[in-house]
């Protein structure tokens, strides 16, 4: 599934569907890979912003670097048009357009954004604690830049950290607004995450659901191609809350339903 993904989104192949006004076709291709539409979008963007850098370390005379960093700028907002075609969104061309558009000063910022970013993901790892804070510097700088992506991703990480150490409230509000930002970038995997992020963090605060509503939305938004195993484990814990809450008839019905594509494999 990854192997027709990558060959279906190849960036000749859809450059050759672009340029030969073909853009249905895009759009049917977006739909069918949906969790590879924004990474294809997003390397024109870096892609100009690296050519701006780089003119700035190196610059040569008379070049303007933003001038042919603006190609690349234009080509994102192409794709980026399909993509709201594709999902009846306009979080796409919102994105593009403010990344196209930052001033150097944002560029900067952007950059300090990913790399607290990085730190904060990093030091999560042994102390989630001191980890919030930096993440929510990051969520500051994605915030005021119209970065979605990074704005996500800084929920999600926020939302781990506060799992780990049982500050569920604080917890499920940023996994909530992962969730949102997650499922309208079409960003699957990530999507998945935030739901079951949220699932565990409502096990925590002992809400009457327990977190099962998000895992039955986990289950739907999983890729087809995702690991039997992590399929596997969703279920399981969606069976073992289920059966906590008395609903024995649901829980035949997804026994069922695994069953069912256990056999159809």
């Amino acid at each position: 599934m990854k192997e027709i993904a990558a060959e279906a989104m190849a960036a000749d192949r859809l450059e050759q569907l672009l340029m030969h006004g073909d853009e249905a076709m895009v759009v049917q291709t977006f739909r069918r890979h949906p969790s590879s539409v924004l990474p294809f979008i997003d390397e024109f963007l870096e892609g100009g912003l690296a050519i701006i850098e780089q003119g700035r370390k190196n610059p040569v005379p008379n070049q303007d670097p933003q001038r042919v960093a603006m190609a690349n700028y234009k080509r994102a907002m192409q794709y980026a048009k399909l993509a709201n075609d594709a999902f009846g969104e306009v979080i796409f061309t919102e994105y593009a357009g403010a990344f196209g558009g930052w001033s150097p000063m944002e560029q900067q910022r952007f950059r300090e954004g990913q790399a607290q970013y990085r730190q904060g993901r990093e030091l999560a790892k042994s102390s989630p604690e001191e980890a919030i804070p930096i993440l929510r510097r990051s969520l500051s700088l994605a915030d005021s830049l119209g970065d979605y992506w990074g704005m996500a991703m800084a929920q999600l990480a926020i939302a781990d950290a506060c799992a780990t150490l049982s500050r569920a409230q604080e917890g499920h509000d940023a996994a909530i607004k992962a969730i949102e930002l997650f499922g309208r970038l079409h960003l699957k995997p990530s999507h998945v995450k935030a739901l079951t992020t949220c699932a565990t963090l409502r096990q925590q605060m002992q809400v009457p659901d327990m977190g099962t509503g998000q895992l039955r939305m986990a289950l739907q938004v999983l890729p087809a191609d995702a690991p039997v195993a992590q399929r596997r484990e969703i279920v399981d814990q969606l069976i073992e809350l289920l059966t906590r809450l008395g609903r024995t008839e649901e829980v035949e019905r997804l026994r069922e339903v695994e069953r069912a594509r256990a056999a159809g494999q």
